[in-house]
């Protein structure tokens, strides 16, 4: 967000094609994630030169790079990124290159998109809007006016467990960034979290959605 990227989140229930889809789309070019899809996308990939001939045709082209959270020295796993065409980096390489780095950071502007927030097309191919910073930071605006006489600040804590690829999330992490607040991440069982993360953290601040709200009620 502070050096202007545009971010696209996908998620586990996205299928093979939805995702090829948003790849395609967007022309992604290099991904971040878990171990285990770093198998799993090149072979998707690698499904699409076996399967469409022309080669302009071909969904996923433009992913070239990914970037594991974890250190990946499988074989098996680097020879199909390999043969997909795809280079394949741990987060600790990336935060290297990052120190090494002499590119000067240029700002994002209000108008500048942040984020690609994509549906997960139960009506079809999935659909993606854009979030722009003015949008982000008019809704944590909104939110401290709302709040009244004493809006969020350093002494305020809340709790992320709704999805990252989720726009509501987004701007919660958001508010903490603009407002000081601090942000506490769930250890990744919700219900779990009642008896243990919210214990822990105590936030001041519990924003949810209906459906886990329904689910927060039963357990109590």
């Amino acid at each position: 967000m502070h050096v202007g990227a545009t971010t696209i989140a996908l998620y586990d229930t996205l299928g093979p094609d939805q995702t090829k889809f948003i790849i395609d789309q967007t022309e992604l070019t290099t991904m971040t994630c878990s171990f285990e899809y770093v198998k799993k996308l090149s072979l998707l990939k690698a499904s699409e030169a076996k399967e469409v001939s022309d080669p302009s045709a071909r969904k996923m082209k433009s992913l070239v790079n990914i970037v594991s959270y974890e250190a990946v020295t499988d074989a098996e796993t680097l020879d199909a990124a390999k043969e997909a065409g795809i280079t394949v980096y741990s987060y600790a390489q990336l935060i290297e290159a990052g120190r090494k780095n002499t590119l000067q950071i240029v700002e994002p502007t209000r108008d500048d998109i942040f984020m690609l927030s994509y549906t997960s097309g139960t009506t079809g191919d999935p659909k993606g809007v854009k979030l722009h910073h003015l949008m982000v930071v008019t809704a944590v605006a909104a939110s401290n006016y709302r709040n009244g006489t004493r809006p969020f600040d350093e002494n305020d804590c809340y709790i992320s467990y709704l999805p990252a690829a989720h726009s509501f999330e987004q701007c919660l992490f958001s508010m903490s960034l603009v407002s000081g607040m601090k942000c506490g991440y769930f250890a990744g069982d919700i219900m779990k979290m009642i008896s243990h993360d919210i214990p822990s953290l105590k936030p001041t601040f519990f924003p949810s959605v209906p459906r886990l709200y329904n689910r927060i009620y039963g357990k109590i």
